[in-house]
Formats: C-alpha cells, structure tokens, sequence
C-alpha cells in the first residue's frame, strides 16, 4: 500500500509449522495501525479541504477502502482478459499494490486518484476459463512455462458529487485499464 508516496508493505517469512509467532503478531498489529492511522488521517484531510459533511466524509472514506480491498481485486478481475485464466502451483507468487493520492483537473479540482496493480507469476500450470464451459468435467490443467504471468492494473478517481438524501454523494470513474495475460505454453 502507499498513502501519497508513503509505502506501507507486509512480507512475512513462511514458518514452516504454520503458525504465527508472537514477533510475527507484532509485526501484522504495528503494519495495521500504522497503514490505518496513516490512510484515515490522509482521507480526513482531503475531505476536510473539500468541505464534506460528516456523513459526505463517511460514504468518500467507504468508497475509497472497499476498492482498496478484495472488493477491488474482483472489480479489477470484472473487466479483465487475465479472469480467463486459473493458474496455479507451487511457487505461485501474487503481487498486489495499491497507491493512493491527490491529483488536480481543471474542471473539477482536488480528487483522489487510486491505481490498483496484481501480477501474477511463478505458475506452471493454468485452466483456460472458457474451455470449461464448452467441456464440463474437463479439469486437466495444461503446462506452462514459468515465464507466463497475468499482469492488471487501473486507475480509479474518486471526487464529491451531486448531494443524494441531503448528503454529497460520492463520484468513482475509470481513468486507466490495462491487462495481460502472457501464457507461454510448456512445449512451444
């Protein structure tokens, strides 16, 4: 995650019995509150410099931490060439990221840019979506060459809108798409 250039980043080493150790615990507690302390101050502040009402400043905040979630992982998928792709084994590596900050237009001032990033890579095996639904119980993955990989990535901008129920809505638009799906097949 970053907040205005600020990186926020968890990588915790595999334990080898599974289970979380108290140093580990600390580590994730102080990630939390930090990224979380840091993301909340930062949307306060732009809220504030636009005037939002509390509950304007609620739905803005909501808006802008559900795509910075899983959510916004499956609303990336939505649109993407790579979801025709289910690829997996061991060594599979996901890299996400999310970067928040302000970014100014002519025609509507201060708003929240997001840009959100997934790669994919590591895998050796893939199940072509499409494939499955022509042949129902044909689950055989096919190999690939490590070399493969799923790349997506968009930029979404968020700003106050109209007032809906006495209250400044929220506007999030689509600035920037791009995805690839590179599936070298083993063999070729």
């Amino acid at each position: 995650f970053s907040v205005e250039g600020q990186s926020f980043s968890l990588e915790l080493p595999q334990d080898l019995d599974g289970e979380l150790h108290e140093e580990q615990r600390h580590t994730i507690e102080k990630f939390q509150t930090d990224f979380v302390m840091a993301l909340e101050t930062y949307l306060l502040a732009y809220c504030n410099r636009r005037g939002l009402s509390p509950l304007g400043t609620r739905r803005m905040a909501q808006a802008v931490t559900t795509q910075m979630s899983q959510a916004g992982l499956a609303n990336l998928d939505r649109g993407s060439q790579a979801t025709r792709y289910f690829v997996g084994s061991h060594g599979l590596d996901q890299r996400t990221a999310y970067n928040l900050s302000t970014m100014q237009t002519p025609e509507h001032g201060e708003c929240l840019k997001l840009s959100i990033l997934c790669m994919k890579t590591g895998f050796c095996q893939y199940l072509e979506k499409d494939e499955l639904l022509r042949m129902p119980g044909v689950d055989c993955p096919k190999r690939c060459k490590p070399a493969s990989y799923l790349y997506q990535y968009a930029t979404l901008r968020f700003m106050p809108g109209p007032p809906i129920d006495n209250c400044e809505s929220t506007i999030c638009t689509l600035l920037d798409a791009l995805d690839e799906a590179h599936i070298d097949p083993a063999g070729s």
